[in-house]
């Protein structure tokens, strides 16, 4: 299988997945927690109403974003005190439990928009999670950067004055001996930061451990990666260390208006199960992927501008991407669909003929769609909106 590298810095993913098969380079957080409630199967949202609508929608407690600012206004309520340190830390606990480590879907800088990666992905390797979270941490306002470090990369934020690593991948920070976050310098100049931490702030997590287990079938890890040799030999050898201008570019995607809209006619349908489909830029299968079905009625046509990946077209009409017609079921759509170096968001239905149907992407991660209890309308809009809910026989 032929490899596509974008940028040359992303050579580095091969050493990242080579060293997750030894000691991984990054986990899926906790499964996070559920209730006894009885679990759904499916639901669909439909308009019925001669207007178009927009709408947002909460799944298992959790909405949809509309844009950057919207993303680090969820940040920014679940700061309890709100000042620079404390959003700092919320921001790496909110990055740890909305994505997974694994080869992203895209390569390009697009897949790091908050937005977006939010929404729709919610999986990457270290570089990807260290872009969004620098992101964010820059719409706030802070002066932050991403490190490369010899095969692994890291977001810091300055703070206080002070540069601290903040490593949503590995699902850890440092500590100085007087109890304040390290930096990369800080680690490079002490090692035993990392190899004799006074609190060591990650464990091995279940979904960790069926990561590395794809590769190493009954593999067991005793020690978390962010405190082991290789992690600290990569902080200590600094010649090969740098800021990395490269990841601190991210478009802004998104717009002002509640992210999700309904034609007149249309339906929306989230199944409670998970997509193998969806494949990784390099061709890997997505372990942990889920898309969402928007229908459109015969015979409309107009804009659709949503904060989501479209990553499948079903039916037949004609569509606009980017300024270019497509002829729904053609090669050249297939084409577009496939192409990595743009996202497919804005799209212009230009005529629908029959059954037209965009699958969405989904951040399965963030939303647990293969186990989702609940799912509500928001917004005094959604109120004209239907919405039914099918849930799974004799409970869970």
């Amino acid at each position: 299988m032929g490899l596509a590298v974008k940028h040359p810095i992303r050579l580095w993913w091969l050493l990242c997945l080579g060293f997750a098969t030894l000691i991984g380079c990054g986990g899926g957080g906790g499964d996070g927690g559920t209730t006894a409630q009885q679990r759904l199967q499916s639901v669909v949202v439909a308009n019925p109403t001669a207007q178009s609508i927009h709408f947002n929608l909460a799944i298992n407690g959790l909405r949809f974003f509309s844009n950057d600012d919207d993303v680090l206004s969820e940040v920014v309520a679940a700061s309890p005190s709100g000042d620079d340190a404390d959003f700092a830390q919320v921001l790496w606990r909110f990055m740890v439990r909305h994505r997974y480590h694994y080869e992203p879907y895209t390569a390009q800088r697009w897949g790091h928009s908050p937005t977006l990666f939010l929404n729709s992905l919610g999986y990457g390797l270290c570089d990807d999670i260290a872009s969004v979270t620098r992101a964010l941490a820059s719409r706030r306002g802070l002066e932050s950067r991403v490190w490369f470090l010899n095969g692994h990369l890291v977001s810091e934020i300055r703070v206080a004055g002070r540069w601290q690593v903040y490593d949503a991948d590995l699902e850890a920070y440092y500590q100085l001996r007087d109890g304040r976050i390290a930096g990369v310098e800080d680690l490079a100049a002490d090692p035993t930061l990392m190899s004799a931490p006074q609190q060591p702030l990650t464990q091995v997590s279940t979904s960790l451990l069926e990561f590395l287990q794809q590769f190493l079938p009954g593999f067991v890890m005793n020690i978390a990666p962010a405190y082991s040799q290789p992690y600290i030999d990569i902080y200590a050898n600094t010649h090969d260390n740098w800021v990395e201008p490269w990841y601190h570019e991210v478009p802004d995607i998104g717009a002002a208006t509640p992210p999700l809209m309904l034609p007149p006619g249309a339906s929306l349908s989230v199944e409670s199960a998970l997509s193998r489909s969806l494949l990784s830029f390099n061709g890997f299968s997505i372990p942990r992927a889920a898309t969402v079905a928007l229908r459109l009625a015969d015979g409309w046509a107009g804009a659709l501008p949503l904060p989501l990946l479209v990553v499948d077209v079903q039916g037949s009409g004609r569509l606009r991407i980017d300024g270019e017609e497509f002829e729904v079921g053609s090669a050249a759509l297939q084409a577009r669909l496939a192409d990595r170096s743009r996202p497919v968001i804005d799209v212009g239905v230009l005529r629908a003929d029959r059954a037209l149907t965009l699958l969405l992407a989904v951040n399965a991660r963030r939303f647990e769609l293969d186990r989702m209890y609940t799912a509500e309308l928001l917004g005094a809009a959604g109120q004209a909106l239907a919405i039914t809910r099918r849930y799974r026989p004799g409970g869970d």
